[in-house]
């Protein structure tokens, strides 16, 4: 791609429109390594969750969080000078953090005690010799067994001969506990689906796909009697990741319809929910697309949840044994989101963050680690950036993280019907919303916003608009993100007096961003989202010429990674 300079900034030709972006180089941060030593092995830490041999150690130092809680610290964090570090024991609020890992121990002996189910596409006991799954072909209704090759894995080459040209959908999610705990379903509408595209980590996954413009039925697993926990003794251990940003994102519901006990995320904030969507986790913004190992333990303590690597621990939930439940189908005012799940362990005790570490090693999953690179992207914007229409409300972020370099962790904080300007709009929730999203020890913090159109339909001029942007980053960037905003593209419903505004307003993005931003993706300058005859293109825009197809949004990924990965380099 042809680059040149002018006036301090680099002017890439793109896919669609101008991309611009300064010629700068980004800011650094100070390396975390300066209290590192190097020492003798240590004697063997009280590790009340410690199985098998003492690890051999090279090289120990406090955590970077030495400030904060032990639960509020990253259990995994990549140094400055590119070494992986882990949280290995703790003991009176302390952590000590090694280099060169430890292998775990199977998940079958985490803690000592086999769980009370252990739902996997790969071998997650020590002496399990059975099938995976029990999978069905919409094609014709004929099932079979998917087992698991000597190395673990899924038998994909099995699975990709029988559901060759058609889809095929999950019957049975075998425990693999030794208790018979098999998830099942008996209606075909409701069986998740697997594709061997879709995988979380290593591991291929099964997806949970409703869909809420589909009219389709939520996808869940029956949980049989088996299964019985009390919610206020147990834990959980689970791989996936949890791609809508407007529904809940179901993962289980113990009980009945008649008296749930639900587990999940909750839409756009990303908050883990318990029991009647009691929020626990303090971390807003849904981790969408990076998929990750969660904990979730239960206790007299209260409840401890993890999701991108972090704990929170807040208040305490009721106890109850509740039987039976449900994979994938807990709601909250009345809608279903999409996850993907590889593994669901469920264990009748609360579980540490030992416990958390040394599934992920048993399970043999690295993607914790790249992970914690700790660089943060997060979307922002109304309902183009959430993803009205598109697959699974998806937006662009889902194909930005094919984009990306590995280790971002990825947030669609946006919000259908979000203006920049006025109450409850991006400008105002920012500080207790969006900044939350922000990591102080990420290599890269970058924040890209689109958004005004719903400003200019409500008979904001291009001018308010445009100071209203001007506000907004200049916060975002005070708070530490690097900011890439964007151009507003048609709208069928505009009248010529605002479309005037529209054009007005870009012109003022278009020659005024340096001063407040970052990078610029200039969308209404792409011949296929902003082009005369945009609109009417059925393969960009859907019926209503406000929002994109699949294929809009990949092309709005496309521009947009052209100047993230420049902002990143």
């Amino acid at each position: 791609m042809p680059n040149r300079m002018r006036a301090g900034v680099v002017v890439a030709a793109g896919i669609g429109g101008t991309l611009l972006l300064p010629a700068t180089a980004a800011p650094t941060r100070t390396p975390l390594t300066s209290s590192v030593a190097v020492s003798a092995a240590p004697a063997t830490p009280p590790s009340p969750f410690l199985v098998g041999p003492t690890p051999s150690v090279t090289q120990r130092r406090p955590g970077p969080g030495d400030t904060v809680p032990v639960y509020a610290q990253d259990q995994h964090w990549l140094d400055g000078a590119g070494q992986s570090w882990a949280m290995r024991e703790q003991g009176h609020g302390q952590a000590v953090w090694l280099y060169q890992e430890p292998a775990g121990p199977p998940v079958d002996e985490i803690g000592g005690s086999k769980p009370v189910a252990a739902y996997g596409t790969r071998r997650l006991t020590a002496a399990y010799a059975g099938p995976a799954l029990n999978v069905v072909r919409v094609s014709d209704g004929s099932a079979l067994d998917i087992g698991l090759v000597p190395s673990g894995a899924l038998d994909e080459t099995l699975f990709a001969g029988f559901c060759a040209q058609t889809e095929c959908r999950v019957a049975k999610w075998y425990d693999q506990s030794g208790h018979g705990n098999d998830a099942t379903q008996d209606v075909a509408a409701a069986r998740p689906i697997v594709r061997l595209s879709h995988r979380v980590g290593n591991a291929v996954s099964i997806v949970w796909d409703f869909e809420m413009t589909s009219g389709a039925p939520p996808r869940f697993l029956v949980l049989p009697d088996g299964v019985s926990l009390n919610s206020g003794s147990m834990g959980m251990l689970w791989t996936g990741r949890f791609h809508n940003a407007s529904m809940i994102s179901p993962l289980l519901e113990l009980g009945t319809d008649d008296d749930p006990f639900g587990f999940g995320f909750w839409d756009a904030h990303g908050d883990f929910y318990v029991g009647d969507a009691k929020h626990i986790a303090e971390l807003p913004g849904h981790a969408s697309l990076t998929p990750a190992i969660g904990l979730l333990s239960a206790s007299s303590e209260g409840v401890i949840s993890n999701y991108r690597n972090r704990l929170s621990q807040i208040g305490k939930v009721a106890s109850a044994t509740h039987t039976g439940g449900f994979i994938g189908k807990t709601a909250a005012f009345g809608q279903f989101g999409m996850m993907e799940l590889s593994s669901l362990i469920l264990y009748d005790r609360p579980l540490s963050q030992g416990d958390r570490f040394f599934g992920l090693q048993a399970m043999g999953e690295t993607f914790a680690i790249p992970q914690q690179q700790q660089d943060t992207y997060v979307i922002d914007g109304d309902s183009i950036s959430q993803g009205i229409a598109s697959l699974y409300l998806q937006s662009y972020g889902r194909d930005m993280e094919r984009l990306l370099p590995s280790g971002f962790v990825l947030y669609d904080a946006a919000w259908a019907g979000k203006t920049l300007d006025g109450p409850g709009g991006l400008v105002d929730r920012f500080g207790p919303f969006t900044s939350k999203l922000y990591n102080p020890y990420a290599r890269n913090n970058v924040l890209s916003v689109l958004a005004g159109t719903n400003d200019l339909q409500n008979g904001r001029s291009g001018r308010q608009v445009f100071e209203a942007l001007r506000r907004y980053a200049t916060i975002a960037r005070r708070t530490g993100f690097r900011v890439v905003v964007c151009t507003v593209t048609p709208r069928r419903s505009f009248t010529p007096a605002i479309e005037a505004e529209r054009r007005s307003l870009n012109a003022m993005i278009a020659g005024g961003w340096r001063d407040f931003a970052d990078g610029l993706v200039d969308l209404a300058g792409d011949p296929v989202l902003g082009g005369p005859n945009a609109i009417g293109n059925e393969h960009v825009y859907i019926s209503d010429g406000i929002h994109f197809t699949d294929y809009g949004y990949q092309t709005v990924a496309s521009d947009m990674a052209e100047v993230v990965n420049r902002l990143i380099r």
